[in-house]
């Protein structure tokens, strides 16, 4: 919706401004095509300039100890109007399981960089922070924002200081009972399979003792295939919370091995929404 009423204004201001010459009708035409064009890059620049506003004062040498509530919202604004200038409407599956939670670790599968969006957007109202990887963080603006909101930053080419990185995050989250998210593929799959599920990951769970909510993401890859010309729909299914009872005596890789099933399972059975 948003990115309709953008080009229709955009190009309101081209016939306003184009017919405004003393030329003939096909030059007014061209005119009011050019302006509105020029409408829709001004916006998009305006857009990035706030953007670059908002974001001046973070500084991403410095470490992040604590997450912001401003940038946190700034994220999730941001969140919300990538995904109505993509035509995307979110399905949420199986939101029973996520009412009275306190603190969790959400893992679910991995296609796009829009899934980590999709949940955040879904828990904006909570403090909620995702293990990335570090090339996100080089994304103008962006990096800044998910910086401010206190995500991990692992470069995968060194496992000392991934490790370190990943110690660091838990602490922050024991102290202020933040919840974590976590995609253990450790990359984007684009096979609609799921991929096998790092046991290093559920350091998280091993050390948070919080309960663990599987999420299976479908759709978000097809999303990048046509950004701006086509309607998407995709589905966000919360399909079992495990509580800490549940998955304590199990070593990580059997836990590993539990979630990548359950989300594997549920991907087959679920290919048609």
């Amino acid at each position: 919706m948003i990115k309709i009423l953008i080009i229709i204004f955009s190009l309101l201001i081209g016939i306003f401004i184009g017919f405004q010459f003393n030329v003939s009708i096909g030059i007014k035409i061209l005119l009011s095509f050019s302006f509105g064009l020029a409408t829709i890059i001004a916006i998009g620049i305006i857009f990035m300039l706030i953007l670059a506003i908002l974001t001046l004062p973070i500084n991403k040498k410095e470490k992040c100890n604590k997450q912001s509530k401003f940038y946190r919202r700034a994220l999730v604004f941001y969140e919300n109007f990538l995904f109505k200038l993509f035509g995307m409407k979110i399905v949420f599956n199986g939101v029973e399981l996520t009412k009275n939670l306190k603190q969790f670790i959400v893992v679910g599968n991995h296609r796009s960089n829009l899934d980590s969006m999709v949940i955040d957007w879904f828990f904006k109202d909570i403090n909620l922070l995702f293990i990335a990887k570090k090339s996100l963080f080089n994304i103008p603006f962006v990096g800044k924002l998910i910086h401010a909101s206190c995500y991990a930053k692992l470069d995968r080419e060194n496992i000392n200081k991934d490790l370190d990185e990943l110690y660091r995050i838990i602490d922050i989250a024991s102290m202020n009972d933040y919840s974590v998210g976590v995609f253990p593929e450790g990359t984007r799959t684009i096979d609609y399979d799921v991929h096998e599920f790092k046991e290093g990951s559920f350091i998280l769970s091993s050390e948070l003792k919080c309960p663990i909510l599987l999420c299976a993401l479908r759709g978000t890859y097809e999303v990048n295939r046509n950004l701006l010309f086509k309607k998407h729909t995709v589905c966000c299914d919360f399909i079992e919370l495990i509580p800490y009872k549940k998955y304590g005596k199990m070593s990580k890789s059997e836990i590993a091995k539990y979630c990548e099933n359950k989300i594997h399972n549920f991907l087959e059975n679920n290919k048609n929404f």
